[in-house]
């Protein structure tokens, strides 16, 4: 029912949003066929020819654009008829949308709206004709934001005029979007797809054919990894996720290949047999939206589209309360469930282009990685990912055998192998952190001195691919053995259908890789990369693996999602967007975003488990967990910490959301919250040592970031002052001092006044008291 709610919520809104509301009636074809592939050598042009009715080209129109990979400044050029060339920059072009905040051309998203202002007279009445040029920025160091030497070009997805009324020129049906299904291989015969598959096995690559090589030698920029090495091993993912033959051949060229060569690669992924095609390379994998409940969990990876994308925060509160713009108490329940694969997020995930590694591991760390089963349990005949010698060694074969065996055994042959793998891409890549953060695991390796340790964004780019190749080969084998549509097999209590093994995506997070901000590599390499992608990447781990069985087992307050890591990135990532920290217009909020997080935690916590991380009933079965981990169960401290929605951090993540929604959803989430926190009333719960989750002698001062008891009494006041009734507040308050009794809570948190600093953007409360110890009784 909920799944039908989303559709029709979706399709209601694609008819009023501007951007898919058509101004002219049905047309007839232009003749323009989508997207316009401008990809491959230096100065690659593309052109189309458009006719423009002379009223409209008297009206001052501007030409726009959705673009896919502008990763560079520059890296494109339009041209009108005979005008000049035109550079894209964030100087010389308007970016709509999110996009613009999180730093245009170059910055966290990839596929990208774009107005472009004409020159005037540069359109004609009648045929006009618009030429595309990709340009990319050549011998340029990774360092510096120009850097280009990665891709080979960039698609236009969309394009159309604008009046200047804001209403479009043409209707998007008079534009005709190219049919996949209808490629062919370049070759037909067996002998050249033979070759081709021979080819994308075992044929030396070059780092680069744009690298200079002054001495004609011909091991020059070689490389040690093959094309099936930072792709699938079958090459599965450039057919699922519809690359061109023209992309696959261009890309071939730039690793070294002759076109003939190329061709040959294209013909054998075309020809891969019982490999389905529903992505696009500009759609990113998993992007969450209401359309991917209608289809087979084979099509989940190609994500709902590039446009299911949310246009601002606020969008999702539809998505998350079922009567809205009516919010009721009963609209949230820990005991509810939210399918975070269909409800549409204001981000970009990370494009098929942004999951591939630019550096293969056994070229970034050579024998050292290719000897370590942080390599071998992928798929190497020694790889110890099971100590359980009746079982293959390795990753693919043991999905091999669960695909064999019906998947009855997924839980026993694969579970414990991922966290094997895990634990060895950890252990490998702990040592190599770029500072000090390390913490080694017994039989661990020893931290490798700062002095040999790279601190640029080159050996970032190694970190990271060697995370970014390890999040490949887990897609590769979930996809080619079939295992995303079984998480009730490897957890038979899960209330999720479609997921995957372990968190993979969360360890791929910048963050988690302890990069440096300014060094990972990524994009224009600022601050701002650090920040997105390591928000991205907990996001991807939100929607494919978030831990949500009912018994909490295999996992804990930090695995498979650490959640106030990924807290900690929503505010960071709405709090200083593309570095521009003094430009309050480029300020993101993020606060429905943060409800969907917080709603699903409650779901995901509430699982038997209380605060101090044990079985409220104890059984022969599952007796108790080890109480020195962070509880993997109802944990108000962690994972459901909802005072995340009036600190300071997040405060002004309600900008967009009106006072009477935000006093709606604060009190609900509050209500939903209680229902299950006051089933913990008694002490030895809170204050059973270890862990003392709660202290009947601890400091309470409202120190947010401090024990659950400093979240709990900070947040009371602020709820009250944004509206949230008084009995509630009571009613919490009254709880709260059962299990805090050094505080007057029932006194002083309904009667507490707050305040707002004109110097600050949040309000102060009465009952805060930083840094203070507790009144005297």
């Amino acid at each position: 029912m909920r799944a039908t709610l989303l559709a029709l919520i979706a399709l209601v809104t694609s008819a009023w949003s501007p951007q898919a509301q058509p101004t002219e009636p049905r047309a007839a074809s232009l003749g323009i066929t989508l997207p316009i592939e401008v990809i491959g050598a230096t100065g690659a042009e593309r052109s189309i020819s458009v006719s423009i009715p002379e009223q409209e080209v008297l009206s001052s129109l501007t030409l726009w654009l959705q673009v896919h990979n502008l990763s560079s400044e520059k890296k494109a050029s339009i041209r009108v008829n005979t005008g000049a060339w035109m550079d894209l920059t964030n100087s010389t072009v308007t970016v709509e949308g999110l996009g613009k905040n999180y730093g245009g051309i170059g910055g966290a998203f990839a596929t990208l709206r774009l107005q472009v202002a004409l020159p005037a007279g540069a359109l004609k009445p009648g045929n006009n004709t618009l030429h595309f040029r990709y340009k990319p920025c050549e011998t340029v160091p990774i360092t510096q934001p120009c850097d280009d030497q990665r891709t080979i070009g960039f698609r236009v997805l969309k394009l159309n005029f604008i009046r200047p009324d804001g209403s479009r020129v043409f209707a998007e049906s008079q534009f005709t979007q190219e049919d996949p299904n209808t490629w062919q291989p370049p070759f037909t015969d067996a002998a050249s797809i033979e070759a081709g598959k021979a080819l994308w096995e075992r044929r030396e690559l070059k780092k680069s054919n744009r690298i200079p090589n002054p001495t004609n030698d011909p091991n020059f920029a070689k490389i040690k990894a093959y094309c099936m090495d930072c792709h699938t091993r079958d090459g599965r993912d450039l057919k699922y996720f519809n690359y061109s033959n023209h992309a696959i051949i261009e890309r071939a060229k730039f690793h070294g290949l002759d076109e003939n060569e190329g061709k040959k690669i294209a013909s054998y992924i075309r020809t891969l047999q019982g490999v389905l095609n529903p992505g696009r390379p500009w759609n990113p994998p998993y992007q969450p939206g209401p359309s991917v409940e209608f289809r087979p969990v084979s099509h989940w990876a190609a994500g709902a589209g590039i446009d299911a994308v949310l246009e601002k925060d606020r969008d999702i509160l539809p998505y998350l309360f079922p009567n809205f713009p009516k919010i009721d108490l009963g609209d949230v329940s820990t005991k509810g469930y939210i399918n975070t694969r269909i409800t549409p997020i204001p981000l970009q995930l990370p494009d098929w282009n942004h999951w591939l590694p630019t550096i293969h591991p056994k070229d970034a760390w050579g024998d050292e990685i290719l000897n370590d089963n942080a390599y071998r349990c992928y798929d190497g005949s020694t790889g110890d990912c099971t100590s359980i010698d009746a079982h293959p060694k390795n990753m693919r074969a043991r999905a091999q055998l669960t695909k064999d065996h019906g998947y009855v055994d997924y839980f026993n042959q694969m579970h414990y192998a991922s966290q094997r793998w895990t634990l060895a891409l950890y252990q490998f890549l702990c040592p190599r952190y770029p500072n000090d953060r390390c913490f080694i695991f017994p039989g661990g390796k020893e931290k490798i001195p700062d002095e040999k340790i790279g601190h640029d964004a080159e050996y970032g780019q190694k970190m990271y691919s060697t995370a970014l190749w390890s999040m490949v080969k887990m897609w590769e084998i979930m996809q080619e053995f079939g295992l995303e549509g079984h998480q009730k097999q490897l957890f038979s209590d899960s209330r999720e259908e479609w997921g995957w093994m372990s968190n993979y995506s969360f360890d791929t997070s910048p963050n988690l890789l302890h990069l440096h901000r300014d060094q990972t590599g990524i994009n224009n390499n600022s601050k701002l990369m650090f920040t997105y992608f390591s928000a991205a990447w907990y996001q991807v781990s939100f929607t494919i693996y978030n831990g949500n069985h009912a018994d909490g087992r295999n996992r804990d307050g930090q695995r498979p999602i650490d959640w106030p890591y990924a807290y900690d990135f929503l505010a960071e990532l709405q709090s200083k967007p593309a570095d521009l920290q003094n430009k309050p217009e480029l300020y993101v909020p993020l606060n429905g975003l943060l409800t969907l997080w917080l709603m699903k935690a409650m779901h995901v916590a509430d699982n038997g488990i209380g605060p101090d991380g044990q079985y409220t009933k104890r059984d022969e079965q599952h007796g108790l967990l080890d109480p020195s981990i962070p509880s993997p169960g109802w944990s108000p401290k962690t994972v459901v910490d909802i005072s995340k929605l009036v600190v300071p951090n997040f405060i002004r993540g309600w900008r967009d959301i009106t006072e009477e929604e935000r006093k709606n959803i604060l009190r609900t989430m509050l209500f939903a919250w209680f229902q299950k926190t006051k089933t913990y009333t008694s002490t030895d719960v809170w204050w059973r040592k270890p862990p003392e989750v709660a202290s009947p002698s601890e400091v309470i001062n409202g120190f947010y970031t401090g024990s659950a008891g400093n979240r709990i009494w900070y947040m009371l006041p602020h709820f009250k002052n944004f509206g949230v009734e008084r009995p509630l507040i009571e009613d919490v308050a009254a709880w709260a001092n059962i299990v805090w009794p050094q505080r007057q809570w029932v006194e002083d948190i309904p009667n507490a006044t707050c305040m707002k600093d004109p110097k600050l953007h949040y309000y102060v409360c009465s009952t805060e008291s930083f840094g203070q110890p507790n009144p005297a009784p």
